[in-house]
């Protein structure tokens, strides 16, 4: 015949696997106990909306930052080693290597609370373009969240840098040899 009975939850902090253990009494006292095993996945981070950086221009820094949360919130034993960690990726889509660190974790995730945490980096372009950057969240267990955008880069103004002022009579020519060099982005041939 039918059982009567009451839903039980529970969240788990990370995923693996788990066994649980069911303890049940009949109307008598009677224990029964009854174990299955609950396989938890990882669920991958979720990286928010990035903003891009306006006036990005070749030979100046253009920084990004990124905000992300994730389902996992097991942090081990206050003073313990974190059991949740993430790390970052930047493909600055330039050809250059990724940059890669460890973002802040800004809020412990608890039930019903997702852990969250943010990172930021900068980087120069050498010259004007549209560039496709790439910023990846990865969390511990392998769990991974991308998010590429467009980036465009403007071209700088040439600049003359190091020309000495320069003292000529009247009538006399003024010599144009070696007036200095000049300056594009940040590359100089002076």
């Amino acid at each position: 015949s039918g059982a009567a009975g009451s839903a039980v939850n529970h969240t788990f902090r990370d995923n693996g696997t788990y066994t649980v253990s069911l303890l049940i009494r009949d109307n008598e006292g009677a224990p029964l106990l009854h174990q299955f095993d609950v396989t938890v996945q990882n669920a991958a981070p979720i990286l928010l909306p990035v903003i891009v950086p306006a006036n990005a221009v070749e030979g100046s820094a253009v920084s990004f930052s990124a905000n992300f949360t994730d389902a996992g919130f097991d942090f081990g034993p206050a003073g313990g080693t974190p059991r949740e960690t993430f790390t970052y990726e930047i493909n600055w889509g330039d050809g250059s290597a990724s940059t890669t660190g460890i973002p802040n974790v800004t809020q412990l995730g608890s039930i019903g609370t997702p852990t969250a945490g943010s990172f930021s980096d900068s980087h120069t372009y050498a010259d004007a373009g549209s560039y496709t950057v790439t910023l990846s969240v990865i969390d511990d267990d392998g769990g991974r969240a991308d998010r590429s955008l467009t980036l465009n880069v403007a071209g700088a103004a040439p600049q003359l840098v190091g020309i000495p002022n320069r003292t000529v009579n009247e009538g006399t020519p003024l010599n144009v040899l070696d007036l200095g060099g000049f300056s594009l982005g940040g590359i100089s041939d002076a």
